[in-house]
């Protein structure tokens, strides 16, 4: 072909004197504007005007600092620092545009946005779910907008993924298989395209092959349905959408986009089942709302007469309870439970609430809560936040994960709690404080009194509430588990007698021991998978070969 123009390096000094300028991939725009991805070009895609002058960086990654380098720079020398590699933003790895002129990109990166849709600004507007990779290699939108990503990862579930132009996961298929010989899987995925026809051009560079895939009727079915429904057809791509249930009833995009047909023509109760189904909670909130409201107008008279009912009940029941036959053998019983040291236990629980200090007093002068007694609560501590999160809280604010691996639940609440009370311990004993490990093990699970006490009702409330009321959640959990703490900072003050200058060092000095038992924790795992990969090596090399 004739050259028609060349593009050298941008001679602009906001471009960088040591800025890379290696193309990886170019794209062009309709207006000639030309984006560039360099390589290791950690300040964004360079962007340029068909004249080739150089108009700014665009879509510049974000720095990851995981929590672990975040540890180890902590402890590193200025030095070390200089000669360990900034911290700087992943490059892109490569870029598509489409029809409108917008851009999409890819980044090896599994801690931050792999896949990103452009705006004019250069932020990221997808926000759909889709596999999670840093292996993604290249990538492609078709006429209609959808999304094709190859993946080179075999710990993945699919190598080909086919979106929707928000970003959600339509289709997967395809498997990275190095040695395979197999249609359908590749040694080393690494470009994608679709022609004319619809049908998915995968290239294999190891493999030395390009494969071709053409969608099946039911995957035509499906995309002319959402290309119905972004085209504002919605009653065709109802009925469509409607097909693919009934071939396919756990398609969730297809209960999403039918849930928002049914909100459109008011049929609130089956568009929350639809929504519900397809996990769609940003649609299950909107019409949630909705339906609370229409039962708040048709109800609220009706419901105000029946708690005034209920309410006036209780006043003339307990006005007249001494006239109830058998009420004076059921108050007998209560009064000699209350005798109990089992009861006195309890509402300790409830005098943290008011007096944090007179309860330490009981569990250090006094020893009121028995060991026993406490290692009763720490279980119960731990199963009523499991059953609180994952079965009372409401659907809209409870964990996406449907899986609930107990062990890992368990360990999530009992970990902390454990960690903070030998942390304390070690430091008190440092510090001479007055406390023994027994008054330190017994108060922090009374100090979780706040917890204990209002996180059922406040998991109940979030049953009627949706994403506009977010906000209470928040401040409920902020203000409950802000006490939690308070109260472990007063339950340490006043077991160990500190005054408040030895408090804080005491503080500090736990936090820094925590911190301590989980690094020393973290450098034993990685010692100790080094070491059983070694010795697993070295046993196949000495017995199977």
């Amino acid at each position: 072909g004739e050259l028609i123009k060349e593009y050298g390096r941008p001679a602009e000094a906001i471009f960088g004197k040591t800025a890379v300028y290696q193309h990886r991939k170019v794209v062009v725009n309709d207006n000639k504007d030309v984006y560039i991805i360099s390589e290791s070009g950690n300040n964004g895609i360079i962007l340029l005007n068909k004249d080739g002058e150089f108009l700014g960086y665009y879509g510049t990654n974000k720095v990851n600092l995981s929590l672990r380098l975040f540890i180890r720079r902590m402890f590193m020398s200025e030095k070390q620092r200089q000669q360990y590699a900034a911290l700087k933003p992943n490059p892109s790895h490569n870029l598509a545009i489409d029809h409108k002129g917008i851009i999409y990109t890819i980044t090896k990166s599994k801690n931050e946005e792999p896949l990103k849709k452009l705006n004019i600004e250069g932020n990221n507007i997808l926000n759909g779910y889709y596999i999670i990779s840093d292996s993604y290699q290249d990538i492609f939108i078709d006429n209609k907008g959808l999304i094709y990503v190859v993946c080179d990862d075999a710990e993945v579930p699919a190598a080909v993924s086919v979106l929707d132009r928000d970003g959600f996961l339509i289709f997967a298929f395809g498997k990275k298989q190095p040695g395979s010989l197999k249609i359908g899987q590749f040694e080393s995925p690494s470009g994608i395209a679709v022609d004319s026809n619809g049908d998915i051009w995968v290239l294999d560079k190891t493999g030395n092959n390009v494969q071709v895939f053409t969608k099946t009727e039911f995957t035509n079915l499906v995309l002319t349905a959402i290309d119905y429904h972004n085209n504002s057809q919605y009653d065709k791509s109802a009925a469509l959408f409607k097909e693919v249930i009934r071939q396919n009833a756990m398609f969730a995009l297809a209960h999403s986009s039918l849930g928002k047909a049914y909100e459109r023509e008011g049929d609130l109760e089956k568009a929350l089942e639809s929504y519900r189904i397809a996990n769609d909670r940003e649609g299950y909130s909107s019409v949630f709302w909705e339906i609370r409201d229409n039962w708040i107008a048709d109800n609220l008279l009706i419901t105000l007469g029946i708690i005034g009912v209920v309410w006036l009940a209780l006043y003339f029941l307990n006005k007249f309870k001494h006239l109830i036959k058998g009420y004076s053998v059921i108050q007998t019983k209560i009064d000699k439970f209350k005798t109990t040291q089992v009861y006195h236990e309890m509402m300790l629980m409830r005098r943290v609430l008011r007096n944090p200090y007179d309860v330490v007093y009981e569990i250090k002068y006094r020893q009121s809560v028995r060991i026993r007694t406490a290692l009763a609560l720490y279980v119960v501590f731990i199963f009523y936040n499991i059953i609180t999160s994952h079965f009372v809280l409401g659907y809209l604010f409870r964990s996406l994960s449907r899986d609930i691996i107990l062990s890992y639940e368990i360990m999530k609440i009992l970990l902390p709690l454990v960690l903070i009370g030998i942390s304390n311990h070690l430091i008190n004993s440092l510090q001479n404080g007055e406390g023994f490990y027994r008054d330190i093990f017994i108060g922090i699970i009374y100090a979780c009194a706040p917890i204990f006490i209002f996180k059922l009702p406040l998991d109940l409330l979030s049953n009627v509430l949706t994403y506009n009321e977010l906000f209470l959640i928040q401040l409920g959990y902020i203000i409950m588990y802000g006490w939690t703490g308070v109260n472990i900072i007063l339950m340490i003050k006043e077991i160990n007698n500190y005054k408040p200058g030895q408090l804080i060092i005491n503080l500090l000095l736990t936090a820094f021991t925590m911190l301590m038992i989980i690094i020393i924790y973290l450098v034993l795992n990685v010692l100790t998978t080094q070491a059983w990969s070694f010795f697993e090596g070295l046993f196949k090399e000495v017995f199977l070969q």
